[in-house]
């Protein structure tokens, strides 16, 4: 899978001097008294704008307090940088910096590509984004890097193979892991266990699939936090 950088600055972070600190277990939903609601992306395949839309709204929600649904279908019918609308792609963070979004009640999702509007208020626009840098002498962030930018940023973002078994997971703590080398769809990571040893996400099939739309993955499971992306959100604008 190729990176993309079009211009946009992107801060690579190692991992922080006492990231062992992180506490044992940690979930933005517990802290937080819930997320935004768990959406579905349908037949559209647009993990890109979800997870992002998914960071943007904890980011918001931690920092003004206020719970909000952005503007998936923006991100698919606008943000063509680096994503090709219900067919795939990248992320949506540079779009989220450079243009801002709407509110979901704005451009409500369709399921399918629409047309661009020219005319879409602009809610919030995001004041950054950066991707976590790999272990010394790894191909992945250490897990204390990634749980140290879940604790920072909110809902991070990563790259997860999708197999059979991740389709049929019902509950527990799926540890299958047996999607390879080639991760073909992308998730929110909101919290940690490590007496379980697993990673709580979330993911865009609605909440019929998994716990009520989340999944608790084993470390490293099917790629699972081997590319970490975060949102920066400073202040309202």
């Amino acid at each position: 899978m190729k990176t993309f950088y079009l211009g946009v600055l992107i801060f690579l972070v190692s991992p922080l001097a006492h990231a062992d600190l992180t506490p044992k277990s940690y979930d933005w939903r517990q802290v937080l008294g819930g997320l935004t609601p768990i959406k579905n992306e349908r037949m559209c395949g647009a993990p890109y704008a979800f997870s992002a839309t998914t960071a943007f709204e904890t980011a918001i929600l931690i920092k003004d307090g206020v719970r909000v649904s952005l503007s998936d279908q923006e991100l698919v019918s606008c943000d063509k940088e680096q994503n090709q609308g219900c067919a795939g792609g990248y992320t949506s963070l540079p779009y989220l910096v450079n243009h801002g979004i709407a509110l979901n009640s704005t451009f409500p999702y369709a399921g399918t590509e629409l047309n661009c509007p020219t005319d879409l208020p602009v809610f919030r626009k995001a004041d950054g984004w950066g991707k976590l840098a790999n272990e010394e002498g790894k191909d992945a962030p250490s897990i204390e890097s990634v749980k140290t930018a879940i604790l920072r940023y909110g809902a991070v973002i990563t790259f997860v193979a999708v197999t059979n078994t991740w389709t049929k997971y019902k509950g527990g703590i799926y540890d299958a892991c047996d999607g390879g080398n080639s991760p073909n769809h992308i998730i929110n990571l909101v919290g940690w266990n490590d007496e379980g040893e697993y990673w709580i996400a979330r993911n865009m099939w609605g909440e019929v699939w998994g716990e009520k739309g989340y999944i608790n993955i084993k470390y490293g499971c099917n790629q699972v936090g081997k590319e970490v992306s975060y949102i920066i959100y400073k202040d309202k604008k």
